[in-house]
């Protein structure tokens, strides 16, 4: 007979004694494996899931020892390791978080079992999820691609800086998964943008137009990163960002790594019109030396931002007071 619901309440969890936990620890690993024991699965299965909320009383360290003794008690069963998959597979339902460390200490041999585990755990912590993916073990690279997807929804930043350990071979879907990351709120996926392995320069300026859009200033300070040396689509990435970031790409213009004056002209007067305070404070860093196209960028600066303009109006080296 199955212990009753109230018995495991998650309520009581925090009134509970030690030496109560151990004892009802007992009482549910005997309950356990007399379930286990049945030789029809449908059986199994179905007082498995009357049992599962149950768990919920025990913390992590409990029920790994519960699952121990299980796995010991039922080792002589020819099918003992396809037994406690189906444990952990209505497990997972309620108590995820155990399962996690059950799939660390390679206690759960069923890939479709862990592909789930993954799955959700990619949707609460994907930092963790990506940080510990290759523990899984997973082989099924449909899969990894999925999990990796779900994680970069949920943050683009670390699933960027751990995405080596999914073991994703396709550049295909790691230039997919990439593009995903590119969100208003990311700020560092330029920065690990090397560890997604693109080699294709054409998928990397694909990206990087997308990520300037998002966040020129993060994509600005981390361009080189990128690897692109196309002059032209470095040109193209530059004026994307500073339409979305005047002041970050100002500050960081000289990682593109442009020599063309007409190019670095062009660029400020865009940035000056998203941010004329930022462009002000970095114009210098553009290297430009006509005193005309300094004067035409400090306009465009001032019609967006006069008093931010008039704070940094110095920055400009213009000599001609009349234009001042």
């Amino acid at each position: 007979m199955l212990i009753e619901p109230t018995k495991f309440s998650e309520d009581s969890k925090e009134q509970l004694h030690p030496q109560k936990i151990a004892l009802l620890a007992g009482e549910f690993t005997e309950q356990v494996l007399a379930i286990l024991n049945n030789n029809s699965k449908t059986i199994r299965v179905k007082q498995l899931q009357a049992l599962a909320s149950s768990s919920l009383v025990f913390d992590p360290e409990t029920l790994n020892r519960i699952i121990d003794q299980v796995l010991e008690k039922i080792s002589q069963k020819t099918d003992s390791q396809n037994v406690l998959d189906e444990f952990a597979e209505v497990l997972m339902e309620k108590n995820t978080a155990v399962l996690k460390e059950l799939v660390y200490a390679g206690k759960i041999s069923d890939e479709r079992i862990k592909i789930d585990i993954a799955k959700h755990e990619a949707n609460v912590n994907a930092k963790d999820l990506s940080e510990n993916i290759s523990k899984y073990a997973i082989k099924n690279q449909d899969a990894l691609v999925e999990i990796a997807k779900i994680a970069a929804a949920q943050n683009e930043d670390e699933t960027s800086r751990y995405i080596q350990n999914y073991g994703i071979k396709d550049e295909e879907k790691l230039f997919e998964i990439a593009k995903i990351t590119a969100t208003p709120r990311f700020k560092e996926t330029s920065h690990y943008i090397q560890n997604y392995g693109i080699k294709d320069e054409e998928r990397l300026f694909e990206i990087a137009k997308v990520f300037a859009a998002k966040n020129g200033y993060e994509t600005s300070n981390y361009i080189q990163n990128y690897g692109i040396k196309n002059k032209g689509k470095l040109f193209e990435i530059a004026k994307i960002a500073a339409a979305e970031s005047g002041g970050g790409t100002s500050q960081y213009i000289q990682n593109y790594e442009i020599k063309d004056e007409e190019k670095l002209f062009e660029i400020a007067k865009i940035s000056a019109a998203q941010d004329g305070r930022g462009t002000s404070q970095y114009i210098q860093n553009y290297g430009i030396k006509n005193e005309k196209k300094l004067f035409e960028i400090a306009k465009i600066s001032a019609a967006q931002d006069g008093y931010g303009t008039s704070q940094y109006i110095q920055n400009y080296g213009i000599k001609d007071e009349e234009k001042l």
